[in-house]
């Protein structure tokens, strides 16, 4: 498998943006994975792009959350200033859960699609953030998804990835009292650590209809410098590839975030249970439309405390890197 023949801050002109773009896919093919990739740039003057990352789907190392967008928000890694004037162009229309991380969690404001032909989903998260993604005809990288996509061996990894579930989906536990406080302890707890780590104190677990624990972590923007991996993100990469998210609940000391809302929408997670939503509701009231089972709990000095004072002693800018962008 040959090397990338580009590298970061590398300056290319729109179409050999593209074309750099069908290289990183046949990359990710090269490994095995879902030959779906994406590269973030800053437009320069006269045209050319500034290549600030770039990555590839990751589902085939059972890597959940890491599509080709989102492959190249971790390459890009944290950028002072935020994310409003870069460019994200993807090899394939990018899925809702994309479309949440980069346009209403990151505030990108353009978005560039080079295959509308293999995979065209629901588009309503570009118009809550106010933005059309520009459509572009790349044949090199459309016949490349098309073939694999195509090929039957490849039928459940793509189910899995777009969040269709391959078999009947499993109902959600229905936690205890005693349950609920267990599992919001350990999330606090999580949310300190991250605050000891210099994150924001959101600690956020996945489980599953057993009632144990397969998936926890704190956010980790800063440890990772992922400005994606916030704690909803992170807990769910731990958790690996499952093929049934219905039967699993988000549990999280404060939220959800538009990524972990995005969670809800695609991948079809079963209920969300919530420490507090007094200082961010998030998309809380967006989640219960979508008929999934929220549990809102009273724990307000418990949770809401050491929020904020983690925004008092941070800038509005830095909370929108975790909380997403629409927060005030």
């Amino acid at each position: 498998m040959s090397e990338l023949s580009f590298k970061k801050h590398d300056i290319l002109s729109e179409g050999d943006l593209d074309d750099a773009v069908h290289e990183v896919q046949l990359h990710a093919l090269g490994k095995g994975m879902i030959p779906i990739a994406g590269i973030i740039s800053r437009l320069l003057p006269g045209g050319r792009h500034e290549i600030l990352g770039f990555g590839h789907n990751e589902l085939a190392d059972g890597v959940p959350g890491v599509h080709g967008e989102t492959g190249a928000v971790k390459g890009m890694g944290r950028i002072q200033g935020g994310y409003a004037d870069l460019i994200a162009t993807s090899s394939l229309s990018p899925c809702p859960f994309c479309q949440c991380t980069l346009a209403r969690h990151l505030g990108i404001k353009t978005v560039r699609i080079l295959d509308d032909l293999n995979y065209r989903p629901d588009r309503s998260d570009y118009q809550k953030a106010g933005i059309t993604p520009i459509v572009r005809s790349h044949q090199k990288i459309e016949q490349t998804f098309a073939k694999w996509v195509n090929d039957s061996r490849h039928e459940t990894l793509w189910k899995r990835d777009i969040g269709i579930s391959s078999g009947p989906t499993s109902a959600p536990r229905r936690f205890t009292t005693e349950e609920l406080a267990v599992l919001m302890d350990r999330a606090d707890r999580l949310a300190r650590e991250g605050l000891a780590q210099g994150e924001i104190p959101i600690g956020a677990l996945i489980v599953d209809d057993l009632g144990q624990v397969v998936g926890a972590s704190s956010a980790r923007i800063v440890a990772t410098n992922d400005p994606s991996s916030v704690a909803a993100m992170a807990a769910w990469r731990a958790a690996g590839s499952r093929d049934d998210w219905g039967r699993h609940t988000l549990v999280l000391t404060h939220g959800p975030d538009p990524i972990a809302y995005s969670m809800f929408k695609v991948f079809g997670f079963g209920q969300l249970i919530v420490g507090s939503n007094r200082i961010y509701e998030g998309s809380t009231d967006e989640v219960r439309r979508l008929d999934r089972p929220v549990v809102v709990m009273d724990r307000g000095p418990q949770c809401d405390d050491l929020l904020k004072g983690w925004l008092r002693e941070n800038s509005a800018e830095r909370a929108q890197e975790y909380l997403g962008t629409a927060w005030r």
